[in-house]
């Protein structure tokens, strides 16, 4: 089955590119994988239907994109090429090999860390094109879109664009298009009432929707199914406060993501660079982890065990000596027991020591015990495994934890499996890294 403007598109763009698969398009617009030739790189080009063409002033269109390639920024997708396909404007931006934010919200609501990196990186979008004078106008999960651990946002200024070029009396097929006045679910109320001053208040409306939905797991006006009821919500309708659904918000938090979603624009944070600030400063407000105090522990060595020790590591020193170790004072139900070799020195286990959520404890200070005189005691595998058996036994019959997770890296790995594959008379052990 022929596809004239398929065709029409690529006899314009001749060898430059070659169009591949199709995506789905939004409204009046074709959407093709294409490969540019020169540099044998997966591009996206975006073609506007004949109908919708006819409607628009193609130099002017041209004039306005080039606002939009001219953004430059790490959460921004940018224009690559623009051009007319005899009267079919187009344009070309990076393939993102990734999900939309919509196909990852269709697969279940995001974890409050997730969201809070994408609601950050779409404001840094926002905060830089906003800097530019360019005002995106179409903020949803569709334009944006999930790669590497990154939130990019794609077609900025081309609704702008649209607007700007499009003749007089041909504003219903922009709507058709559902590009130049948004998308319903994300629409500010000035963008509905089609004001000529709409400015880049109504993206920090936009994202303030997406936050609330992001943020709880639901539109903020969920309960409002046609388009017409949508529309008449974003206009009349107060939201319940993003904290009756998420209490464990921030309080400067969940005021930035309300203010964002008030009816005037206003009553808004002035641009995308107000916001951002206004999103960080939770973070940067937040109190440091407490720091956990370090204790060092001295744990006799029995008779028992002085004897076994004699069997496999005759050194008179060891007589009367103690097993020093080093633990955290986190109130935690789990404990972890890190061996030698953990592939750090002591100073940065201190570190990870102090702030882990865990209660933490080192067997014999890293393997740096030494005699009272200061000097070091040679200890091999077998007397190391058994010293190791001792420090965890009297950790777990004095912490109680209800799980026990056995860490080491390097030596410490092998010391582990080793510990745990042969050693008699372990307590119950939950886990090993290794």
């Amino acid at each position: 089955m022929t596809d004239p403007i398929r065709e029409h598109l690529q006899r314009h763009l001749g060898t430059a590119y070659e169009l591949g698969r199709e995506l789905k398009g939004a409204g009046m617009s074709r959407v093709f994988v294409a490969e540019e030739r020169r540099f044998r790189r997966p591009v996206v080009i975006k073609a506007f239907s004949p109908e919708l063409s006819a409607t628009l002033s193609v130099s002017r269109f041209k004039r306005e994109i080039r606002l939009a390639a001219a953004l430059q920024q790490a959460n921004i997708v940018p224009v690559l090429d623009a051009g007319d396909a005899d009267g079919l404007p187009w344009y070309s931006m990076p393939y993102v090999s990734g999900l939309s934010l919509r196909a990852r919200l269709d697969a279940g609501t995001l974890p409050m860390a997730e969201a809070m990196c994408v609601l950050h990186d779409i404001a840094r979008a926002l905060a830089y094109a906003h800097g530019q004078g360019v005002v995106h106008r179409d903020i949803k999960p569709e334009n944006v879109l999930l790669s590497g651990g990154t939130a990019v946002v794609t077609d900025f200024g081309i609704a702008k664009a649209l607007s700007v070029a499009t003749r007089p009396g041909s504003n219903s097929l922009l709507t058709m298009a559902g590009m130049a006045l948004g998308s319903p679910q994300y629409m500010s109320p000035e963008q509905i009432a089609a004001d000529p001053g709409v400015d880049q208040r109504a993206d920090l409306y936009a994202w303030g929707v997406l936050a609330y939905e992001l943020l709880t797991g639901q539109h903020p006006f969920a309960g409002h199914a046609s388009t017409s009821a949508m529309l008449a919500a974003h206009i009349v309708t107060r939201p319940e406060v993003v904290t009756t659904l998420r209490p464990d918000l921030s309080p400067a938090l969940a005021a930035a993501v309300m203010r964002c979603l008030e009816k005037e624009p206003d009553s808004r944070p002035a641009d995308g660079g107000a916001l951002l600030h206004a999103f960080e400063r939770p973070l940067q407000d937040a109190p440091a982890p407490a720091r956990r105090r370090l204790t060092e522990r001295v744990v006799p060595l029995s008779d028992t065990l002085l004897r076994e020790l004699e069997s496999v590591a005759p050194d008179a020193r060891l007589q009367g000596r103690v097993l020093q170790c080093l633990e955290n004072d986190a109130p935690s139900e789990v404990l972890l027991f890190c061996l030698h070799g953990l592939g750090a020195d002591a100073a940065q286990f201190t570190r990870f020591a102090e702030a882990c959520p865990y209660r933490v404890l080192a067997a014999t200070l890293l393997g740096f015990e030494a005699t009272v005189t200061g000097e070091r005691v040679s200890l091999g595998l077998a007397a190391h495994l058994l010293l190791l058996r001792e420090a965890l036994h009297e950790a777990v019959a004095r912490c109680r934890p209800k799980r026990v997770i056995v860490l080491g890296f390097s030596l410490g790995g092998d010391l582990a499996l080793r510990l745990i594959a042969s050693t008699p008379g372990l307590p119950d052990i939950h886990g090993c890294l290794a």
